[in-house]
């Protein structure tokens, strides 16, 4: 049986060098995941090169333009007009899984930037980094090369999918080394990374070290060990991510969205998955 579908809209923007512009979409569609792919389509057939969806929202269709366009069953809309902007600008292209709202924040979303900022706390320390979608499963390799061994491996589907009542972590002690990690989420990209509902966590002994791909798809370091802190700061400069003192980012005054992408698995189905591969539920402090 299909699911109730919604009406969303979506704010695309064609990332051209010389001629950029953004473009207003509408869908109808069971997920925002599902819209957003079903706008870049024809956003694609109507001769968009590398459109990028900047912000999405549900959306009132009794509010629907009278001027606008539409695909041949209905499914898609989009306004006849292109908005340019001067070029030169360059935004950070979120990571899939996660993308900004159209309703006014603290922030913006074009003062988001690529690096990443270190809160030195008495004992716990955090590095919280920012990066594209081209760039993160690759920089998250890069620090899990860092260190040889991982005590566990977890991930932890969290409460706003599907609005359940609490977090569910599943771990796996198996997978215990950089090249293990790395091999589970190549082969389940759709169900880990690409999903904006997924916290994915290697835990280090040193430091009691959480080094995350937040469900905000953000790279996010805790540890008690300066050590740590030191060798994946290095490394983050080295990948020339710029350390700055403070940084806007997707989970912080700005209004968003979380989302799954079409081929992705439902939460149940994401369950008995982890559990086929050996993931064990947990309860912290259990």
């Amino acid at each position: 049986m299909n699911k109730e579908t919604t009406f969303y809209t979506c704010l695309i923007e064609e990332r051209d060098d010389l001629n950029p512009f953004v473009q207003v979409y509408w869908a109808h569609a069971e997920e925002m995941g599902q819209a957003i792919e079903m706008m870049l389509d024809v956003a694609k057939e109507n001769g968009l090169q590398r459109p990028f969806p900047r912000q999405c929202d549900p959306y009132d269709i009794k509010n629907l333009p009278d001027d606008i366009e539409r695909s041949s069953d209905a499914a898609v809309f989009w306004t006849a007009n292109r908005y340019a902007f001067p070029p030169g600008g360059k935004m950070l292209d979120l990571p899939v899984g996660i993308i900004a709202s159209c309703i006014e924040g603290d922030h913006d979303i074009e003062e988001i930037e690529q690096g990443f900022t270190v809160f030195p706390g008495d004992k716990l320390k955090t590095i919280a980094v920012n990066v594209g979608v081209d760039q993160l499963e690759v920089l998250y390799g890069k620090i899990l090369e860092l260190f040889p061994v991982y005590k566990v491996f977890w991930c932890l589907l969290h409460d706003h999918w599907n609005d359940d009542s609490s977090d569910l972590f599943f771990v796996n002690e198996d997978l215990n080394s950089p090249d293990r990690i790395k091999a589970f989420i190549a082969e389940n990209r759709a169900n880990t990374i690409l999903n904006g509902y997924i916290t994915l966590t290697s835990y280090l002994e040193e430091g009691a070290t959480n080094i995350n791909i937040s469900d905000h798809k953000r790279i996010i370091v805790r540890t008690y060990s300066k050590a740590v802190v030191d060798q994946i700061s290095t490394l983050l400069e080295s990948n020339e991510l710029e350390r700055k003192d403070s940084i806007v980012s997707i989970d912080a005054g700005i209004h968003h969205w979380h989302y799954r992408i079409s081929d992705s698995l439902e939460k149940e189905q994401m369950k008995a998955l982890l559990k086929s591969l050996g993931f064990k539920p947990w309860t912290p402090g259990s």
